[in-house]
């Protein structure tokens, strides 16, 4: 379509400055015998190359969606292994979920990295996904990038090693954890 309105305005804007007696591309136009109406047909013509300029020309880019967390139990407080509850969020709308963070301080020895899922309150599971300790030495920071969306409703987050995972009094006896994400429109 855009193709066509170019190809209209085109024809009419060099129509009006002949003077018509135009034929070209399959469009004729007859002789015009006044000012008038050329300079009616040039305007004619200058709105159909605005048009199919504007409907050619690419959406605008749209900014990066803002990540925000979703769920954040961390604290700097001494902690101890083996949580008597796995950490849990609810979310009242869609997520793109972008990171999962877990803590395994496990007495300064870490853990081997494994991996960490969700698990939705009607038995969904999400995941699991493979995670990569940013302190390679250490191994206590757990990180995962699942990319993938969550609809609203409440989640358990489940770690590999749940043995080794940190928890506290501050941490509500859960798992300590971060869920990164942005909303999904």
């Amino acid at each position: 379509m855009g193709n066509t309105l170019l190809t209209t305005g085109l024809v009419c804007i060099v129509a009006a400055i002949v003077g018509g007696g135009l034929k070209a591309f399959g469009i004729e136009i007859g002789i015009l015998r006044s000012w008038k109406r050329q300079g009616l047909l040039a305007m004619f013509g200058a709105i159909m190359l605005v048009t199919a300029y504007v409907i050619q020309r690419p959406p605008a880019p749209q900014p990066p969606p803002v990540e925000i967390l979703l769920f954040d139990n961390k604290n700097n407080y001494r902690v101890s292994n083996n949580p008597p509850r796995s950490a849990e969020f609810n979310i009242s709308q869609a997520y793109y979920v972008t990171s999962v963070w877990d803590y395994h301080w496990n007495q300064g020895q870490g853990a081997t990295p494994g991996n960490i899922g969700f698990r939705r309150s009607d038995g969904q599971i999400y995941g699991p996904w493979e995670v990569t300790a940013a302190d390679r030495e250490s191994m206590q920071n757990w990180e995962c990038r699942p990319r993938v969306t969550i609809s609203a409703g409440t989640y358990t987050i489940v770690d590999s090693d749940h043995a080794t995972w940190s928890w506290n009094e501050q941490s509500k006896q859960m798992g300590i954890s971060k869920v990164r994400g942005y909303p999904v429109k």
